[in-house]
Parts: structure tokens; C-alpha cells; sequence
């Protein structure tokens, strides 16, 4: 299946984390890939933006992850397949972000190998 064409919203505001997902996906799928550092920003982005997939950390300055995802769902229009990742790993965090919709959880570092998955996974749909 050919990815080149699709894009990934990246919220993320480590640079490093960033940088290392935007090199797997860039060598795996091809994809366009955008960045937003911070949930304001990220919210922004994702609802004027038509993206493939959104690629969402929980720990972001002025929005975090999941008061993002409620204002993504709450919006309506919304439809983007979301995979969260994280360092935290509290079950609670896990539940709330899965009763959400999320296609998928990861827990910061990843695993280079579920990371391709997931992300294939959900761009397949």
C-alpha cells in the first residue's frame, strides 16, 4: 500500500521525540508530516487541516492531550484516527484516552517495530 500521500499531524513538544517519530515515518510511509508543540496550537491544526492521522502526546503546554481530544470530538467534524503517545503510563490516563476513540496507546520510548504498526494500521483505515 502506498502512504505518500497521506499527512500526520504531529502534537508533540520534545524535540527529540519528534524528531525520532517524523524520521521513522518519513523512511517507512513517506508521508507529509506537520508539527504542532503545544495543544492550542495542535487543536488548531487538526481542525483546519485534512490529515490522515494524528499523532497526539498527553504532556503539552496549554492543552494537554486528552482535554484536546475531547475538544476534537466535541467539535463534530473531527473523523482522523488518533494513536497517543506517552510517558505516562497511569491506567487511568489509558481508559479516559481509549473510552475517546484512540486507535492506539504508546508508551514513550517505544518500540520502533509496534510504533510502524500502529501508525500502518491506522492509516489503512
Amino acid at each position: 500500500m502506498n502512504f505518500k500521500n497521506k499527512r500526520i499531524l504531529i502534537v508533540e513538544d520534545e524535540r527529540d521525540y519528534f524528531e525520532i517519530s517524523s524520521s521513522i515515518i518519513k523512511k517507512e510511509f513517506g508521508c507529509g508530516i506537520d508539527r504542532a508543540e503545544n495543544g492550542r496550537d495542535g487543536l488548531a491544526l487538526a481542525l483546519a487541516g485534512s490529515y490522515d492521522l494524528l499523532l497526539l502526546d498527553i504532556g503539552l503546554p496549554f492543552l494537554n492531550g486528552i482535554e484536546l481530544l475531547k475538544k476534537l470530538k466535541s467539535s463534530g467534524k473531527f473523523k482522523t484516527p488518533v494513536i497517543m503517545f506517552t510517558v505516562r503510563s497511569e491506567l487511568d490516563l489509558v481508559s479516559e484516552a481509549l473510552s475517546l476513540g484512540i486507535e492506539g496507546y504508546l508508551i514513550k520510548p517505544f518500540e520502533i517495530d509496534e510504533f510502524v504498526l500502529k501508525i500502518k494500521n491506522a492509516l489503512k483505515k
